[in-house]
């Protein structure tokens, strides 16, 4: 895999193998965050530790791609579970997808509510 995706574990090869999929959800975590922010990855270096180490810069570039104003604060925090320095705060892929579907769940729920609004007026 590529360095800017690998989680601390998996390069010191101390990960557990019941528990590989956090390594998934830690580089699904960073891909979210890279397209939030708009910053690329580092593949090493102080930015590098400083991600692993749980320390996220939500400031963006300032390129126009930074998408940090239009996140809630539960995606942030979704985001730096993801991420989280520890594979065991992680979620697995299992939690990670059942949080999701409540949420996608909810939304959808939201919008057919609206729409039944329009619908009766």
């Amino acid at each position: 895999g590529d360095a800017r995706y690998l989680c601390r574990e998996l390069i010191e090869e101390t990960y557990i193998i019941k528990e590989l999929d956090k390594v998934d959800i830690f580089a699904l975590g960073c891909t979210m965050y890279e397209i939030i922010t708009g910053q690329d990855m580092p593949g090493n270096g102080f930015r590098w530790q400083q991600i692993r180490n749980g320390t996220l810069n939500w400031n963006g570039t300032g390129n126009g791609n930074c998408l940090t104003h239009k996140i809630s604060v539960s995606m942030k925090q979704l985001i730096i579970t993801m991420m989280h320095s520890n594979a065991k705060e992680r979620p697995s892929s299992k939690k990670l997808t059942l949080f999701l579907r409540k949420f996608i769940d909810v939304g959808l729920r939201e919008k057919e509510n609206e729409i039944e609004n329009l619908m009766q007026r």
